[in-house]
């Protein structure tokens, strides 16, 4: 196969092959190769928006463990180390030698067929970048370039693939064996052994949940947070006027009166069933935060076209991400307000005797009523509020003056030069 000659000015607006021989060398140029997901280039220092540079070895390894389809095998190998942990075959060892077996055999048969679908991408890859060549340089003409496809470039470049691709049968295998060992502990596939008090399922559930928010929370942290201005500096004045509205006290009043009832009327049974209401917290909190996205989307559409009139730069982001910078403590919110909830749904459903409709009628040791109670603390509450906020327009107010005194006693720059 020959590539024509190309001059110095036809190379600089077309795409190069990959390390190419020069021309009348006689040897045939290397194969283009399609990018991988996985591996990434040493010279390649900035993330797909090219707001961060990564120079670290491990925000490498964050960045890639924290894939979203990366992170969903880890959170399903994470459950399968729980239930083997929890349920304990009998006889483990035997169990690994035979799914190390299975594994051999499985997994090659994995690997070929994930051979085909990587093939068919190269090829396909190849011939979007020949269209793309002739299309820029149209003096180029070069016959079309077969795609590297050999079995040490596909093992080269999905090194990681391949070896899930063995570990899932294993994962599969000795899951298998220990739910049939062990099948009076199963419904199902999901264990139904007992950790304290609580189901396993619903523990393992909250391992593998929690692992996951925090690896999205790890990569919104490092490679996903927009360059922000130097921030303001520290106003106890206005903290204090924010969170004595009228909003934010309605927030901390019933926030106090579900505190209180709960740590009043809470018992052992009750507490049992508060991973229930972190799940229900979970589906709740995020479909309520998917209905807020939609509301701040339209209104972030009218607001940025208003941007773009008055000529101001709109930055490129991920509008689910300038959701949440913009919208945190909300957004956490919609989490914390089921969850509310649903404990003190489970607490009044467990103490009947305690409870009148929704609110606490006991009593505390037999002579303080429940109401009474929380009546006293919200009543302090709600004056040391009203006094701070009073605290702080008066510093505010001596502050405004004080500046207004300096303003008006500096010299003009006429008056100090005579």
């Amino acid at each position: 196969m020959e590539v024509s000659k190309i001059k110095p000015d036809d190379t600089q607006d077309s795409i190069p092959l990959k390390d190419a021989p020069a021309s009348g060398s006689g040897q045939s140029p290397k194969a283009l190769v399609a990018p991988s997901n996985e591996t990434t280039e040493e010279s390649q220092s900035v993330d797909e928006n090219g707001n961060l540079i990564i120079t670290s070895k491990w925000l490498r390894v964050l960045k890639s463990m924290s894939n979203t389809p990366v992170l969903l095998l880890q959170v399903f190998f994470l459950w399968w180390i729980f239930v083997l942990v929890i349920t304990t075959p009998t006889d483990l060892p035997t169990a690994f030698a035979k799914a190390m077996g299975m594994a051999f055999f499985v997994g090659s048969v994995h690997c070929t067929n994930g051979y085909f679908i990587w093939a068919h991408n190269q090829r396909s890859f190849a011939s979007l970048s020949a269209q793309l060549r002739s299309k820029e340089s149209p003096a180029l003409v070069e016959e079309d370039v077969e795609p590297d496809t050999s079995l040490h470039t596909y093992i080269k470049g999905n090194f990681l693939s391949l070896m899930r691709f063995y570990i899932a049968p294993v994962c599969v295998s000795t899951y298998s064996f220990t739910m049939s060992d062990a099948e009076q502990q199963f419904t199902f596939i999901f264990p139904e052994n007992k950790i304290w008090h609580f189901s396993s399922v619903e523990i393992g559930c909250l391992i593998c949940f929690a692992y996951f928010i925090l690896m999205k929370w790890l990569e919104m942290v490092f490679f996903h947070t927009p360059k922000r201005k130097k921030k303001k500096a520290f106003s106890w004045q206005r903290f204090i006027l924010d969170h004595t509205s009228i909003g934010y006290m309605l927030l901390w009043t019933i926030f106090i009166f579900w505190g209180v009832a709960l740590a009043l009327r809470s018992t052992i049974s009750t507490l049992e069933k508060w991973p229930t209401a972190i799940g229900l917290a979970c589906l709740v909190g995020m479909v309520l935060n998917v209905n807020a996205f939609a509301m701040f989307k339209s209104n972030l559409v009218k607001t940025n076209a208003i941007r773009e009139e008055l000529g101001q730069t709109i930055e490129q982001t991920a509008l689910v991400r300038v959701y949440w910078n913009l919208n945190s403590s909300s957004a956490m919110r919609f989490f914390l307000i089921p969850f509310a909830v649903s404990t003190y749904t489970i607490t009044a459903n467990g103490n009947g005797e305690s409870f009148t409709y929704i609110f606490p009628t006991g009593t505390m040791a037999g002579v303080l009523p429940d109401m009474l109670f929380i009546g006293i603390i919200l009543l302090v509450f709600i004056t040391t509020s009203c006094v701070l906020r009073q605290v702080a327009l008066r510093s505010l107010a001596a502050g405004i003056k004080v500046a207004g005194n300096t303003a008006s006693t500096a010299p003009t720059p006429s008056a100090s030069s005579s």
